[in-house]
């Protein structure tokens, strides 16, 4: 299978911020948890306060500032991380849209095969960790190299051949883990 993609900065913005979610969302996840464990601490450090054991207090209070740093720590980290994906982004679409160049997908047997303005890679399918649809976009996840993440949409390629290739994906890397 072979697809040549003209490059659109609308589906390619929509694309790596969708990326940019799926890379963030499990940790978000847990830091919503974190919040969880912060005000249930801090509500029995209250108890415990209020009944006079100054050890318990001291534990809880002390957990919940723990998770509460952790807590700061993520969100902070994921601003500035926000922020320059954004940042790159914006240079990477510019530059993509500058060249005349098209974005070229080949999967066989042995190898999927990307290359773009920018960028060229030749991933056997043994470095291929998983692949998902989200929002209609394939994602496919490498196990080595940069990027990690490479998509590709239905919008780009059309329903019928979108639906052949995440057949073909998953078929792939369940030969590979069997």
């Amino acid at each position: 299978m072979k697809f040549e993609i003209p490059f659109s900065r609308e589906i390619s913005e929509k694309q790596k911020v969708l990326v940019f979610k799926e890379l963030w969302e499990d940790r978000l996840i847990m830091n919503k948890r974190n919040i969880v464990y912060v005000i249930g601490l801090s509500a029995f450090g209250g108890i415990a306060l209020y009944l006079g054991h100054s050890f318990a207090t001291f534990l809880f209070f002390a957990f919940a500032i723990y998770f509460a740093l952790n807590v700061l720590n993520v969100f902070s980290y994921h601003s500035k991380a926000k922020k320059e994906f954004y940042m790159l982004n914006e240079k990477f679409t510019e530059l993509a849209a500058s060249s005349d160049k098209t974005t070229i997908w080949e999967f066989n047997d042995v190898w999927l095969r990307y290359e773009d303005a920018l960028a060229k890679a030749e991933l056997k399918w043994e470095a291929i960790s998983k692949a998902k649809v989200v929002e209609d976009t394939l994602l496919i996840y490498s196990q080595y190299g940069l990027p990690g993440i490479y998509f590709i949409g239905k919008d780009e390629i059309g329903d019928e051949n979108f639906n052949q290739l995440v057949d073909f994906v998953k078929d792939q890397i369940k030969k590979r883990t069997l």
